[in-house]
């Protein structure tokens, strides 16, 4: 696709991105060629602020399932705010290889 893929994290206090790495259990093989975003603040107020750069599309795991629409708070914030296509995947996905088949529009 030639896309550059930005993982965002977004919390009240700014950390060291190897802080950031290491909270996630991100290794440096997972993060090649991924550019680490550390942003702070309200974590659905900056990630919808992020995918408002044209050609940009959010892809984000949903924590819970308890919240507005069935999904976490943060995640249904997130949906309302948005004005970028919005992907949410569940947590329990893990890394496991998935394939997109059907998405609500």
């Amino acid at each position: 696709i030639g896309a550059t893929i930005h993982l965002l994290h977004v919390s009240e206090q700014a950390l060291p991105l190897r802080e950031v790495t290491r909270l996630l259990g991100l290794s440096p093989e997972l993060m090649e060629g991924v550019i680490l975003d550390e942003l702070t603040g309200d974590p659905a107020e900056r990630i919808a602020q992020f995918g408002c750069e044209p050609g940009t599309m959010l892809v984000m795991a949903s924590h819970s399932n308890h919240g507005k629409y069935g999904l976490g708070e943060v995640s249904s914030r997130v949906l309302e705010l948005a004005s970028c296509p919005l992907v949410l995947v569940r947590r329990e996905r893990g890394m496991a290889p998935w394939r997109l088949q059907r998405m609500l529009l």
